[in-house]
This record gives C-alpha cells, sequence and structure tokens, in this order.
C-alpha cells in the first residue's frame, strides 16, 4: 500500500476468471466498481495484462493516485511485471502501484489485523494462515491439475466424470442432455487438452452441480471435494481447530451449508464466508490511509 493517504485509491480483486474493480474516493468512501477480465501474470502474457488494464483505466472517469491490486499469479518477477504495467496504465510513479496476491487480499479482507485461516474457493482455490498482517503460511495450491481441491474446477471434473462416464440415473442423466444437448466426450477433450480452456472451462459446470445438490448421488461427489479439502487444510493448518476460519468466493458461497457440515465434521468451525470479499478489501483498506 503507499505509505501516504492518496484522494482516490483503485482497488482491484483479481481472480482466475475476472478482475474486480473499485475506485474509491477517500473522503467520501464513495466508490465506483467495475469488472475486467483477469491480469493474472502466471497464465497471462504482458502484453494481455496491459491491453486489460487499459481496458480498466478506460472505465475511470479519473485517473487514480494510487492503486492496489490483489491477483492470482502476483509473485516474484511477474508481481514486477504487474506492477510496472499498471503503472504505465494508469499514468502513475511506481511508487504508487501496490502489487499482492489474490489470496492476501482475501485475508486482508476476512481478517484485518486479526488471526486466522484464510481460505479462497472459486474457480481455484487457495489457502493460508494469516498472521494478521501478512501470511504466515501457505499450502500450495498447485494449479487445477494437481491441486485445487474444493474449488469449481474440482467440482467441475468430478460432475464430468459422473456423466462422461455414465454414472447419472435416468432424470439426472435426462438434465444433463438437456443442459448441455452438444456435449460429448470429444468436445470435452477438445476444450481440456487441445485448446487448453483449463479450469474456466471445467468450472463451468459448477451450476448443474448446484442446480441439483439435492440429489443423492450430486450431494455425495459435493461432500467428498470438500473432504479432500477439509483433510489438506486440516494437515497444512492444524491452527484451523482453533483459530477462526473464514472463506471467500462464489463456491465457498454457493455450496456454504455443505461446506460448513463437512468442516465441522473434522472440528472446523467456519465462521464467515464471503462471496465477494472487494467490498471488505474497500472498508480495510481505507481504515489503514
Amino acid at each position: 500500500m503507499p505509505t501516504t493517504s492518496p484522494a482516490t485509491l483503485l482497488i482491484a480483486d483479481c481472480g482466475a476468471t475476472s478482475g474486480k474493480w473499485a475506485l474509491v474516493d477517500r473522503a467520501t468512501g464513495c466508490a465506483r466498481r467495475f469488472v475486467t477480465g483477469p491480469v493474472n501474470p502466471a497464465v497471462y502474457n504482458p502484453s494481455h495484462i496491459a491491453a486489460t488494464l487499459a481496458e480498466a483505466s478506460g472505465r475511470l472517469p479519473m485517473p487514480p493516485d494510487a492503486v492496489a491490486i490483489y491477483a492470482a499469479g502476483a509473485i516474484g518477477p511477474g508481481a514486477q511485471m504487474l506492477a510496472r504495467e499498471a503503472a504505465a496504465a494508469f499514468g502513475l510513479r511506481i511508487e504508487a502501484v501496490s502489487v499482492d496476491t489474490d489470496l492476501a487480499g482475501a485475508a486482508t479482507a476476512l481478517f484485518g489485523t486479526e488471526r486466522g485461516v484464510a481460505c479462497i474457493l472459486g474457480t481455484g482455490s487457495n489457502t493460508c494462515l494469516w498472521s494478521g498482517s501478512s501470511i504466515e503460511r501457505n499450502m500450495r495450491p498447485m494449479g487445477y491439475i494437481l491441486g485445487d481441491e474444493g474449488s469449481g474446477a474440482a467440482l467441475g471434473a468430478s460432475m464430468l466424470r459422473m456423466a462422461l462416464r455414465h454414472r447419472l440415473d435416468s432424470p439426472l442423466a435426462a438434465a444433463w442432455a438437456a443442459a448441455y444437448p452438444d456435449l460429448d466426450y470429444p468436445s470435452v477433450v477438445e476444450a481440456v487438452y487441445r485448446r487448453h480452456e483449463g479450469s474456466g472451462y471445467i468450472a463451468s459446470f459448477v451450476p448443474f452441480v448446484a442446480a441439483h445438490k439435492d440429489h443423492p448421488a450430486i450431494a455425495a461427489m459435493i461432500a467428498a471435494t470438500f473432504r479432500r479439502f477439509v483433510e489438506e487444510l486440516s494437515a497444512s493448518y492444524p491452527e484451523a481447530g482453533e483459530l477462526p476460519v473464514r472463506f471467500t468466493g462464489g463456491v465457498a458461497h454457493a455450496f456454504g451449508q455443505e461446506l460448513k457440515e463437512v468442516a465441522a465434521s473434522y472440528g472446523i468451525m467456519v465462521d464467515m464466508i464471503v462471496r465477494d470479499p472487494l467490498d471488505m478489501l474497500v472498508g480495510r483498506l481505507l481504515g489503514r490511509l
């Protein structure tokens, strides 16, 4: 964060599939919000990120005095590149741009200066032990191929396996066919392995899971997906049984009750689930200025 008190602060929370922005007037506390594509430095090249940042700049009524971006993949050289591109896009000195991971943004929003375990369950997943000012420990998420337990990609992959291996009963199979009439095994292989559409494509089947989550087979699949996530959480953060555990993300919000029940069975109490951390993040950051 900038060390001075900017009159206008542009805050971004950028996950795997979108970037959510708020231009905040410090004097009034009013925020102008808009959405762009993501700016993940681990996935996109500088020219793509520059184009997305230019889009964000074009949505502003005035240049900001400072920018704080929390983005997936914003670590090491990638974070430095994102900071440079943001400074150029918004016409700022590099010192007026702050870049950190979306996980740090989520933890800041959920806990502020309090210690706890922060979790993101959206298209992907990520977790950390938050000290109250920084990430104390992080279980590597490892992406949708090797990890991202509990995420939209994990739920979508399980749903695709059930459907394409013909493990749905007749009513559920009919509902699947009606929802995705042109979907078959070759088209899924094409999308995932040849077009490399990745986690966003796989997670796009989560709305079907949510619409049918009371079906016994789907309910069992959701529970199994969250059990794997909570088992990894418990192994990585023994403190989770004693500290507050809080979540952000669309998947956590859509399946909040199911998530809480599985966590409770492992002795973990989830005391907060926030779909979108941006509003809370705005409040936390303004309180620091």
